[in-house]
């Protein structure tokens, strides 16, 4: 069972949110939040967020976190529900369905979906049904509760396939083979981002549609499947990093400190049905260039490439994101990408002492 990471490293990212300048807290005061996806990295990270500056500023706010398990849900969060039992609310369900709740609701940020390649290619019709139905559920809910203002949180992935190494504006469009299960995750991603943008044209729907880049998150756990959670046990193990393709693919990234600032932001100066692109403008890298930067870090790694025919990971891409737009908002990344990796390297290293301690 996975848990919600709490140490030094973690704390440290907590106030680094509640000390953002990019808006005034009180302008969130006694609103109520529901959030999708509530057990996921990120969705778990913007809840603990809402709660400690709830806490902080003691600011009467409720979060509604909608999650389908709720046994998990309450082990994940045992000690919110014991400290911020007065603020925060469940919702069980899944967005697959429609969506039932009695009460008032301020604020929705939509991030339940899967985020695993794997579950791309095995399940591409459940892929599809979750991000399209599930967002659609989600408009839904936001146009019946005439909320103040929604983010969908999508994904560079709807850029689709651009290989030209250029910077990409939220305008940009590549094309997306939907003949390959992989594929089921961008191709819905990009349905969905123009869900969101009917529903603010036909509707009235407060919408925003946050773009991210990979985010990166010291709050992850130490058996986390993607990337960057595989580079850091890599350096802490000593292990070496074995790359299944070429590592040519280029991306942007952010750190999930800095992507929850753009968020609260957007909820409250976005443009309706207006796409934002989150992302560190200079932390834009190849994959083997991010190897190569934590093997010149840390001498006891080496870095080996074997391409496989068959992989589960995006090849030959380059997802340069600007974020001109986003900024004219008055947001700017902060954390850059070595920063990131040594946040969550080091959350890793305490994740591992704190294990040794309870085991022995």
């Amino acid at each position: 069972m996975k848990k919600i990471v709490r140490n030094e490293v973690t704390a440290h990212d907590l106030q680094e949110v509640w000390e953002q300048t990019f808006f005034n807290w009180e302008e969130l005061r006694g609103k109520t939040f529901f959030v999708t996806g509530a057990t996921g990295i990120l969705g778990s990270f913007l809840v603990r967020c809402l709660l400690n500056a709830d806490e902080k500023g003691k600011l009467q706010m409720q979060v509604i976190a909608s999650v389908r398990d709720i046994k998990k849900a309450e082990n994940l969060y045992a000690r919110e529900l014991e400290q911020y039992k007065d603020s925060l609310r469940w919702h069980i369900g899944d967005v697959s369905e429609k969506i039932r709740y009695i009460g008032r609701v301020n604020y929705i940020i939509h991030a339940a979906c899967p985020t695993e390649s794997f579950f791309f290619v095995e399940h591409p019709q459940a892929t599809r049904k979750i991000i399209e139905t599930g967002t659609r559920n989600v408009l839904e809910f936001a146009h019946e509760k005439t909320v103040d203002g929604m983010v969908y949180l999508s994904s560079m992935e709807a850029l689709g396939q651009i290989t030209e190494n250029r910077l990409l504006s939220e305008d940009d469009e590549g094309s997306i083979d939907e003949k390959n299960p992989r594929n089921s995750y961008p191709a819905a991603k990009r349905r969905a981002e123009k869900l969101c943008k009917m529903y603010a044209k036909e509707h009235g729907v407060p919408v925003r549609i946050a773009r991210l880049s990979q985010v990166i998150g010291a709050c992850a756990n130490w058996d986390d499947c993607r990337v960057y959670g595989y580079f850091a046990r890599c350096v802490i193990t000593k292990s070496e990093i074995e790359l299944r393709t070429s590592g040519n693919s280029l991306m942007s990234s952010c750190y999930i400190s800095d992507v929850t600032r753009a968020l609260l932001l957007l909820l409250l100066r976005g443009g309706n049905g207006e796409v934002y692109q989150i992302a560190h403008e200079k932390s834009a890298s190849r994959i083997i260039d991010v190897a190569r930067m934590l093997e010149k870090k840390h001498n006891d790694i080496r870095v080996h490439v074997h391409p496989q025919q068959e992989n589960h990971y995006v090849e030959g891409v380059s997802w340069n994101m600007s974020t001109e737009k986003v900024r004219s908002l008055g947001w700017r990344a902060e954390i850059s990408l070595e920063e990131a990796y040594n946040r969550l390297i080091n959350s890793f290293r305490e994740q591992l002492t704190a294990s040794s301690r309870q085991n022995a």
